[in-house]
């Protein structure tokens, strides 16, 4: 092996690739080394090989082992049983299941989850064309019961259809979802979708739920604070899909 000088490569670079190269081998291996100087005053394991070598060398050459002869392997290899000692095993049943995310979807109370189910899949969506690899999303994310798939695919295909004179869903716009607006006193607000144009569109869907002022006073809130970021013209609806209702929201 060539020194680390003499390969022009700094020694802490190339001493691991050559102490790991001396681990590979199978049969014999031979290595050529640059010789000692003289003296050196520096203690190192190249120093101390040099000591233990001292003396044992016929020459500039010291040997370990005697060479055996080696045979080719065969290359072929015949498949063969293995006998395995005899365990018992026993049906799972109901004592495991898969840890899917849906578990949080699905534990509180069925309108509830249903909003939660569908705002994750209106999250994944930015334009109609989007519908079939949200779904998709989350089924493979476990908070989609495959059951469910075509009830809910119908649902908001029909919600794209009341809304398609707003443009909401056409690619007309900018789209946020979930965007996270940051406040000036610490925390932060997440409306489900900020649309930017020419204005600004905050829209709130309010899955399996009655209008509430609380809504009302929501997305006043969220409007205020895109305002705030810098737009000046901002409209705000709270959007009750099970009842086909869109309440406008002004500042």
């Amino acid at each position: 092996m060539r020194s680390s000088a003499a390969m022009g490569t700094p020694a802490r670079e190339w001493s691991w690739p050559r102490a790991v190269a001396m681990t590979r081998a199978e049969k014999e291996m031979y290595l050529v080394c640059p010789p000692l100087p003289k003296k050196s005053d520096s203690i190192s394991v190249s120093t101390i090989m040099g000591g233990f070598l001292d003396g044992k060398m016929a020459g500039n050459e010291y040997s370990l082992g005697e060479p055996s002869g080696y045979v080719a392997a065969n290359d072929e290899y015949s498949a063969g049983g293995v006998a395995m000692p005899l365990f018992a095993s026993y049906q799972a049943g109901d004592r495991m299941k898969l840890a899917l995310r849906g578990e949080e979807y699905y534990s509180d109370s069925s309108q509830r989850g249903w909003g939660l189910v569908m705002h994750r899949i209106m999250e994944l969506i930015v334009c109609e064309d989007d519908l079939e690899r949200a779904i998709e999303t989350a089924l493979s994310e476990g908070i989609l019961q495959p059951g469910m798939r075509d009830e809910v695919k119908q649902y908001i295909s029909e919600m794209f259809r009341k809304v398609r004179d707003r443009h909401w869903f056409d690619n007309s716009f900018r789209v946020f979802r979930e965007l996270e607006i940051l406040l000036p006193g610490g925390g932060s607000k997440r409306p489900d979708r900020v649309l930017m144009g020419a204005e600004a569109q905050v829209i709130d869907f309010k899955f399996g739920k009655k209008r509430e002022q609380s809504h009302i006073n929501q997305v006043r809130q969220y409007m205020s604070l895109v305002k705030q970021a810098g737009t000046a013209y901002v409209k705000g609806f709270v959007w009750y899909p099970d009842d086909n209702e869109i309440v406008e929201v002004s500042l």
